[in-house]
């Protein structure tokens, strides 16, 4: 079970439910979120940092099974950043627009192709 008590095969898929753009600036969004996720022979982690302009608000390493691929971890910072956000930004007065950083190609075509129904 998810977050909301759903199964995560009925969860809604991302590209309906947010906007994903390119960016060179982070200028116009007042949240940042930096992330990355690697495999190496140590192990697999996720990385996070997010600012609220230039103040770091939050930040997290993740230790994720050995089983996880490369993609895997950098979808994992991915979902971590956006979950820590949601838990910073409850104040309905709030700005929703945030900027990700990441360097996962992957990730960013898997999010924005609403055909991907892998989990």
């Amino acid at each position: 079970m998810g977050k909301y008590g759903w199964e995560f095969k009925n969860w809604p898929h991302p590209a309906d439910a947010m906007t994903i753009e390119e960016v060179i600036s982070e200028e116009d969004a007042p949240i940042s979120a930096f992330t990355d996720g690697s495999k190496q022979d140590q192990g697999v982690g996720s990385g996070v940092a997010i600012f609220k302009g230039s103040n770091k608000v939050a930040k997290a390493r993740l230790k994720l099974n050995t089983r996880c691929s490369n993609n895997q971890a950098e979808q994992f910072a991915i979902f971590k950043a956006l979950e820590t956000i949601e838990s910073l930004n409850n104040d309905t007065n709030n700005p929703s627009t945030v900027i990700i950083f990441t360097d996962s190609r992957v990730s960013l075509d898997s999010l924005s192709n609403p055909k991907t129904m892998h989990s």
